[in-house]
């Protein structure tokens, strides 16, 4: 469900009925998702209780021993249901969107709760609190690590507190620290030179030789971490050891309309770049 949702309260009506009323300052409706042939989600709907102040109820009808519950996510509330296996149904895996395909490896969105518009929406769509000192969250922006030599930055910064990081796909975990400018971070390889990295994270739950599903949650992200200003993950993809910038395969499957917003995107990205440049003048003058 998107938007920024003040608080919830949720209702279980029985007879697989579960009613969510959100109290928000901003909506978007929920996240349109297909549900697979067996799911015991039976039916999704929602409708506007009051305009000012603005509430909102969201109905989940579930099959018998299904039961519904909700999260908080980056872009609003993430609502789950489980339960046993419908009678009849054949088993099926439930996909999450593929944000990007990178020789082959199909990624997910490495923030549990962010699709690949929410992600660019909390990337490229984010400015810094301190632009200055922290930097702009896109590939190539330059960093001082502060009024150092500057250096070219090598991935994906996603800003968001409070909120789970996933392994974009399934493969090995290579390598895992804690400290430094980096704070927590994990490195894992998916295959054919494909290996994506997770940075400023905090309290991994893997380390160096296990074995992850795509999916799986191996952190969180609970504030700054490392010389982070604020809460991020800064996510990076690797060639054959070489970092490469996740936005072009983020754009290669994107839709329409999210292919114009990471246009714009860049576009003032690259203007706030230039007047960054002169802050950092500014800084150093003084």
């Amino acid at each position: 469900i998107r938007g920024r949702i003040d608080h919830v309260e949720t209702m279980n009506l029985g007879d697989g009925r579960f009613v969510f009323d959100l109290a928000s300052v901003a909506w978007d409706g929920p996240s349109r998702r297909v549900r697979p042939a067996g799911s015991g989600v039976l039916e999704f709907r929602y409708s506007q209780l009051s305009r000012d102040p603005l509430m909102t109820r969201f109905v989940v009808e579930a099959a018998d021993g299904w039961s519904c519950r909700h999260e908080p996510a980056p872009v609003g509330l993430v609502v789950e249901c489980g339960g046993p296996p419908i009678p009849g149904a054949s088993e099926t895996v439930v996909r999450e969107p593929v944000i990007a395909v990178v020789r082959g490896v199909e990624l997910l969105s490495p923030v549990e709760g962010l699709d690949a518009e929410g992600l660019i929406v909390h990337s490229l769509g984010h400015v810094p609190r301190d632009m200055v000192r922290d930097g702009l969250p896109n590939f190539g922006a330059v960093r001082d690590d502060w009024l150092g030599a500057p250096r070219s930055h090598k991935g994906l910064d996603i800003y968001g507190d409070r909120v789970f990081v996933r392994a974009a796909a399934a493969g090995e975990v290579v390598g895992a620290g804690d400290g430094g400018k980096a704070g927590g971070w994990v490195k894992i390889d998916h295959g054919n030179g494909v290996e994506t990295v997770y940075v400023h994270i905090s309290r991994p739950n893997i380390r160096r030789g296990d074995r992850v599903a795509g999916g799986q949650r191996i952190a969180v992200i609970d504030g700054p971490s490392g010389n982070a200003i604020e809460a991020q993950l800064h996510f990076e993809i690797k060639l054959d050891e070489q970092s490469v910038d996740p936005v072009p395969f983020i754009f290669a499957v994107a839709s329409e309309e999210l292919q114009a917003e990471i246009a714009a995107a860049i576009e003032r990205l690259a203007v706030l770049e230039r007047k960054r440049a002169a802050r950092v003048e500014l800084e150093y003058d003084r």
